[in-house]
C-alpha cells in the first residue's frame, strides 16, 4: 500500500493524474482503511472532474474522522459542482465563499475553529448536474488550436532547479491561462474597457462584473485586478490541494493582522531540497540583523545579545550553532527597502 501511495504521489506531482488515481485506487483496494490513499484518490477525482466521486470519497473520510482537513476540499467541490455549467467569468470563488472559511482553509485550522461557527456549509451535490466528461482530443478544431498554442507557453512556468517536478497539468493550465489572458488583453485594448467589441474581429472582451473580485462584483470598468482574476481562477482549479485566494478578501481580522506565509529551508533534520540552497545567504542575513538590531522572542519582545555572544554568533554555520548562542525561540525582521 505504501508503495502504491508513493508512486501515486510521484505521478501526481508530474501531472499524470489518471496514472496517480490508478495507484491510489489500488492502495485502497489493498487496505480500505488507508486514509492517505483514500484522500489522494478523492483529490485525483476532484482534479479530473469526477466531482460526485470526489464528494463520496471525501465524505467517507469524514465519517471516519469528522475533523479531517478534507472537509475544506469537499466544500470546494460542492461549490464548484454547482458552477460547472456556468461561464467561469460569471462567478468568483473569492467573492462567493465565506471569508472565514477561506482563512481557515489557508491556515489549516481545525474544522471546529471558532471563526467557523457561523459558516453555512455548501448544499449537497445535485444529480441534475453531470460530472465532467474526459476526452483525449479537443471537441472542435478551434479548441485544438488553443490547446496546441498553450503548449508553447505552459512550460515557461517550470523552475529548472532541484525539487520542482515537471508537472504537465500545471503546464497545461498555465498555458491556457496565458492564452486566455492574452485574448482578453487584446480585446480590451481594441474595444476599450466597456466590454463592447468595436472591431468586430477576434475574441470579444469576456468581462462580467459578477465574476470579478473587485468591489464584490459592483459595476466597474475592466482593470488590472480583473485581468489577474483570469490567472487566479485557472490556478484555483489546477490543484485541489492548494488554497488560492486574494489575501485582502480573507477574513478582515486576518488581513488587518497581516498574512504571512512560511517556507522552511530546514525542517528538523531535513534540508528542504527546494529551498536549502538559499540557507547560507539567509543565515548571513539573520546574523547581521541580530548584530545590528537584535531579535524578538516568542512573546514579541526585542532583545540584544552581549558582545561575547555576538562574537560566537559570527562563527555559526548551522541552525544548531545559532540555537546554542540564542538559547530560545526567536525571529528577526528584514527591512523592506
Amino acid at each position: 500500500v505504501h508503495g502504491f501511495h508513493l508512486r501515486g504521489l510521484l505521478y501526481y506531482g508530474c501531472g499524470e493524474i489518471r496514472m496517480a488515481l490508478s495507484d491510489f485506487a489500488k492502495g485502497c483496494d489493498n487496505d480500505a482503511n488507508d486514509r492517505n490513499c483514500q484522500l489522494m484518490k478523492a483529490v485525483c477525482m476532484h482534479s479530473l472532474g469526477n466531482l460526485s466521486g470526489a464528494v463520496a470519497e471525501y465524505s467517507a473520510l469524514l465519517r471516519v474522522d469528522p475533523a479531517h482537513q478534507c472537509y475544506y476540499q469537499r466544500e470546494l467541490v460542492l461549490y464548484l459542482h454547482k458552477k460547472l455549467d456556468q461561464p467561469i467569468g460569471n462567478y468568483n470563488p473569492d467573492v462567493d465563499l465565506d471569508a472565514y472559511f477561506k482563512e481557515a482553509y489557508c491556515k489549516r485550522h481545525p474544522t471546529s475553529h471558532p471563526r467557523l461557527c457561523n459558516y453555512i456549509p455548501q448544499k449537497p451535490i445535485s444529480t441534475k448536474i453531470p460530472d465532467v466528461k474526459l476526452s483525449d482530443t479537443a471537441p472542435t478544431p478551434d479548441m485544438q488550436k488553443l490547446v496546441d498554442l498553450s503548449r508553447k507557453f505552459g512550460k515557461l512556468i517550470q523552475l529548472n532547479t532541484p525539487g520542482f517536478l515537471s508537472n504537465l497539468r500545471q503546464h497545461r493550465m498555465c498555458g491556457l491561462s496565458i492564452v486566455n489572458m492574452a485574448q482578453q488583453a487584446r480585446a480590451h485594448f481594441r474595444a476599450g474597457s466597456k466590454g463592447s467589441d468595436a472591431s468586430n474581429t477576434g475574441v470579444p472582451l469576456a468581462f462580467n462584473t459578477k465574476g470579478s473580485s473587485k468591489e464584490n462584483g459592483k459595476a466597474h470598468d475592466f482593470g488590472w485586478r480583473d485581468f489577474m482574476d483570469i490567472a487566479i481562477k485557472w490556478r484555483q482549479v489546477s490543484e485541489p490541494n492548494d488554497p488560492v485566494f486574494w489575501i485582502d478578501l480573507l477574513a478582515p481580522e486576518a488581513f488587518a493582522e497581516g498574512f504571512g506565509l512560511q517556507t522552511p529551508m530546514v525542517t528538523g533534520q531535513m534540508n528542504v531540497v527546494r529551498y536549502f540552497p538559499y540557507f547560507g545567504r539567509a543565515l548571513e542575513v539573520v546574523k547581521k540583523l541580530i548584530a545590528d538590531s537584535g531579535a524578538c522572542n516568542v512573546h514579541d519582545q526585542r532583545f540584544m545579545l552581549p558582545r561575547t555572544k555576538l562574537d560566537t554568533l559570527k562563527e555559526a554555520s548551522s541552525c544548531h550553532d545559532v540555537w546554542n548562542v540564542i538559547q530560545q525561540g526567536f525571529y528577526v525582521e528584514t527591512p523592506c527597502h
